[in-house]
């Protein structure tokens, strides 16, 4: 399962209201996904290196690191998890997509596949 580090301060603009970490906590696991840690980049670095002094210009902004299943790729970024979120909150509505066939015959890409590549 991947984990994202998100700023939290960035998410709750996006998403037009600030949560309690509690809250958003409660709101991740109602979606779906579990709000790993909350940290900040200098906790994060010294975390990984061990090293205080190699953290010393890291920020102090939290971030939210967010567990996320592996087979919802569309939420690996911000604006995924934004537009994921406030369609479950239903603030907006699903986007909807639509097939559209290629203007011409030439446009059409074919795959073809060998009777002895079918077998594998």
């Amino acid at each position: 399962m991947p984990t994202i580090g998100i700023k939290r301060d960035l998410l709750f603009e996006a998403l037009g209201k600030k949560y309690t970490d509690d809250e958003f906590q409660k709101l991740c696991f109602e979606f779906g996904l579990e709000l790993d840690e909350v940290t900040t980049e200098k906790q994060m670095l010294t975390k990984e290196q061990g090293d205080v002094a190699a953290a010393q210009d890291a920020s102090e902004e939290v971030i939210y690191r967010i567990d996320i299943p592996a087979n919802r790729y569309d939420l690996l970024c911000l604006e995924g998890l934004v537009n994921g979120l406030l369609v479950f909150l239903e603030k907006i509505k699903p986007q909807r997509y639509v097939l559209v066939e290629p203007k011409d015959e030439q446009s059409t890409q074919v795959i073809k596949v060998l009777p002895e590549t079918a077998q594998i």
